[in-house]
């Protein structure tokens, strides 16, 4: 006999089967995201070099790095070399058996991107992608002298296409950490929500969020859809549609109310967005142990201070799981304006907002309407020395 909640669950399927235009299908391959993580390659050692099987491939100047890979879990080693007229060869140790072969040579070609594939590993037949290209000169303050940079991706997605009430929409979904099949929770997801066929990949996209859950929902203009299974081995998806009161997303664009929330502060008082009658109010999602967000914990206490009496509100929302270093954080870099208790901000964080990046910086005016926002970004107009001018030019 069916317990309760196997037959719901089997209601649950026969009732998607039985709404072709709510299914899609998945490519069988994974394909890597942008790359964006930053390699640093360092001068090599003449032992490093020799790691290089041709002694013909040695030739020329040479750095070494590290490439970060999720399957195998672990670092695969490389090494730079730049050639005659400036050809740029890239070895990567893929099996880590300590040298590098002629087939694990790749050259590297400004503006594009080499893919390099990994695994299979163990209990999956299922390559994993890895794609590289050299860092743009927008990236050189993030390298020393004599260093050279490289951009990695670290995320690799399915991608394909599902059906929504006759209309076709591209779909982007994360893989299973050990399986390396298709998931739907854990990591970035992306669904093509005005379907023009493309997913923007901008940081304040709606069409891409972090699924801290199963239940992840997008909006396609006045529907409101969410997967409920992916088959591991056809690649088959089924969605379902959910009303407008289940989208709970706060979306991240210019114009955009937040709606009012609780929080309790580091003392314990509990407190309300709409208690912030600052004629701006600042919104900063951080984390104690993200170098980048605590950067810019000084930035904001300098427009803090400078622009308080002339109402400026701040209130920081930590991403994090301990207080205390978050309390530590603050001391150190001269916090003194209003944080949340991490725990009372974490639903709001990954419900609300739905992302697992930082710093955030999302600016109000006193009706808490978004002004603008901003996701990672280290050239953006809400961080660094730019945030208090930015803020000066829109409280003048």
């Amino acid at each position: 006999m069916l317990s309760l909640g196997a037959l719901l669950l089997t209601a649950g399927i026969q009732s998607v089967a039985a709404h072709p235009n709510l299914t899609g299908i998945l490519d069988p391959v994974l394909t890597p995201s942008e790359p964006a993580t930053p390699i640093s390659c360092v001068p090599s050692s003449k032992a490093e070099r020799e790691r290089i099987a041709d002694v013909e491939s040695r030739k020329g100047r040479a750095w070494t790095c590290k490439l970060f890979c999720l399957t195998p879990p672990g670092e695969r080693l490389g090494i730079l070399l730049e050639r005659r007229w400036r050809r740029l060869v890239l070895f990567i140790d893929v099996n880590r058996d300590g040298e590098f072969a002629t087939d694990e040579r790749h050259e590297l070609v400004p503006e594009h991107d080499l893919v390099v594939g990994l695994g299979p590993s163990e209990g999956t037949t299922v390559t994993y992608p890895v794609a590289i290209r050299i860092a743009s000169p927008v990236w050189k303050p993030y390298a020393t002298p004599g260093q050279r940079l490289l951009l990695q991706t670290v995320l690799a997605t399915y991608r394909g296409s599902v059906t929504v009430a006759g209309r076709t929409y591209r779909v982007e979904y994360p893989t299973d950490g050990q399986t390396l099949a298709p998931a739907t929770q854990g990591s970035w997801m992306g669904f093509d929500t005005n379907g023009d066929g493309t997913i923007e990949g901008g940081s304040l996209s709606t069409e891409r969020v972090f699924a801290h859950s199963n239940v992840t929902m997008f909006r396609l203009g006045d529907r409101y859809v969410s997967t409920i299974s992916i088959n591991p081995v056809t690649h088959e998806v089924q969605l379902r549609e959910h009303p407008s009161s289940d989208y709970r997303r706060i979306e991240l664009r210019a114009g955009n109310v937040v709606p009012d929330f609780a929080f309790t502060d580091l003392l314990g008082r509990s407190r309300r967005l709409s208690d912030l009658r600052g004629r701006f109010v600042v919104l900063a999602i951080w984390s104690s142990w993200c170098g980048p967000a605590v950067a810019e914990l000084r930035n904001i206490e300098r427009a803090h201070r400078m622009l308080a009496a002339k109402g400026l509100t701040v209130l920081g929302l930590p991403d994090d799981h301990d207080v205390e270093a978050v309390r530590k954080a603050i001391t150190t870099h001269g916090v003194t304006w209003l944080n949340a208790s991490p725990d009372s901000v974490q639903p709001l964080i990954n419900e609300r907002f739905q992302t697992a990046s930082n710093p955030i910086i999302i600016l109000l005016d006193s009706d808490r309407r978004i002004v603008m926002a901003s996701i990672e970004e280290f050239n953006s107009p809400l961080r660094g020395p730019a945030l208090l001018k930015t803020l000066q030019r829109l409280m003048r």
